[in-house]
């Protein structure tokens, strides 16, 4: 019985051992993971328009780019080259667009061999009329793909991340980036909303709050007002909807005032995403107000 007993326990030990060291493992994965988005997301140049994140790709296209509505939306916003690339290599682990008033700034996460079949295999295919012309800056080759209208996407990689924009100016940004690490100023810190991500969403969208002038008027006296620059957004499938989720700090006790602020949001959706149609649900606790936006495709 003590023999049986003494068993037991080693086996009971054993599993906990094993139950606590893939829970490590699992954690220094997705710490990994998270360290490997944050150094994509320091390339960034100051003072974006907004910044997606697409942690699923596979997801991703086959939630927008499989319907013509998905398809609208993101060619207002993502070249086609960009879109081209998404459906051709879907199993990239992670992609980051950061849209500018210049342009448009891919990233991914590449050594030289994946950096080399993703324009070798796929933009090769897309630019089939030239061969690319390429660079050397700072020991860095770019390679220039020749597009319609005189236009030109340059691209390159360097430490293990892989870079392409139409953008000349943009991408000699990143590469300062990359080779003169410089400390960011508050105004230019966006990484406290990179870590409001939630990294299971099918994708992340940052963007300014100033151009939503969130705010409700009740008696002629303004209740609540959103005063962080940026809002953050989780987008997600939903029963064939493509979904958003944000939160905003509980202000008052109002539930008429959240309810008119999630259609205030919705209609605003609407504007920047014609083809949306949102229907938006309010929830709260005592600290967060949370909106839910979804729209059919």
């Amino acid at each position: 019985m003590r023999r049986l007993k003494e068993d037991i326990g080693i086996i009971v030990l054993s599993l906990l051992i094993a139950a606590v060291s893939a829970s490590y493992f699992l954690g220094f994965l997705q710490r990994e993971k998270e360290a490997e988005t944050q150094d994509l997301y320091y390339l960034l140049p100051t003072q974006p328009k907004s910044v997606l994140a697409i942690n699923q790709p596979t997801a991703f296209a086959h939630l927008l780019l499989e319907k013509t509505p998905g398809v609208d939306i993101l060619q207002r916003w993502i070249p086609e080259a960009f879109l081209y690339l998404l459906r051709q290599e879907p199993e990239t682990p992670f992609l980051l667009f950061s849209f500018h008033q210049e342009g448009v700034i891919c990233y991914a996460k590449a050594n030289k061999k994946q950096a080399e079949k993703l324009e070798h295999d796929i933009l090769r295919s897309y630019f089939s009329a030239y061969e690319p012309q390429e660079e050397t800056l700072h020991d860095i080759r770019f390679r220039y793909y020749a597009d319609t209208g005189s236009r030109f996407l340059g691209c390159y990689q360097y430490g293990g991340i892989w870079v392409a924009s139409y953008s000349k100016r943009l991408l000699e940004q990143v590469v300062r980036k990359q080779l003169l690490p410089q400390k960011q100023t508050d105004d230019d810190d966006l990484s406290p909303f990179f870590r409001q991500f939630d990294r299971n969403a099918t994708a992340n969208l940052l963007f300014p709050s100033d151009g939503w002038q969130i705010q409700v008027a009740r008696h002629d006296t303004i209740l609540w007002k959103y005063n962080l620059p940026w809002v953050c957004t989780d987008l997600f499938p939903s029963e064939g909807n493509i979904c958003g989720f944000c939160s905003f700090p509980y202000a008052v006790p109002n539930d008429s005032l959240y309810e008119a602020m999630g259609d205030s949001l919705a209609i605003q959706l609407e504007a920047l995403f014609p083809r949306l149609h949102v229907t938006p649900q309010t929830s709260q606790d005592s600290s967060e107000v949370y909106f839910t936006f979804c729209s059919p495709l």
